[in-house]
């Protein structure tokens, strides 16, 4: 535990670290789709609450349902599925949030959808 810096080595006491990655983790990350190109009208909203491990499966799983697919059916056995967003491309951008955040700063990242866009948001350090 010490080594992973969980517990302080000189007090003995859990880290700010071990509390991010405890379910009392207090800070929830917030995910919402709007009807247009603002912000006036939800569709749908969620919030994750728990371990920063838990966020991340779960703002994952989320981001695959709303992530729209268009099909396109060209009379080949087969359809061709287009999603909006390459999942792999928002993988990466939503653990740099989680990589990258200031934490002494008791904000939301926020991933919000809409007819547009997607946009991901992330409390970080302003100087």
């Amino acid at each position: 535990m010490t080594t992973s810096g969980f517990v302080d080595p000189e007090n003995h006491l859990y880290t700010n670290l071990a509390f991010r990655f405890s379910d009392q983790y207090d800070i929830p990350t917030k995910m919402a789709v709007y009807q247009g190109l603002n912000r006036s009208v939800f569709r749908s909203k969620k919030e994750f609450q728990g371990s920063i491990v838990k966020h991340i499966e779960r703002v994952m799983e989320y981001y695959e349902v709303c992530n729209e697919v268009r099909v396109i059916i060209d009379g080949k056995p087969t359809r061709t599925e287009i999603p909006s967003y390459d999942m792999s491309s928002a993988r990466e951008a939503i653990l740099n949030c989680y990589c990258h955040r200031d934490f002494s700063r008791k904000l939301n990242i926020k991933i919000e959808f809409f007819d547009d866009r997607c946009e991901i948001i992330s409390p970080s350090v302003f100087f």
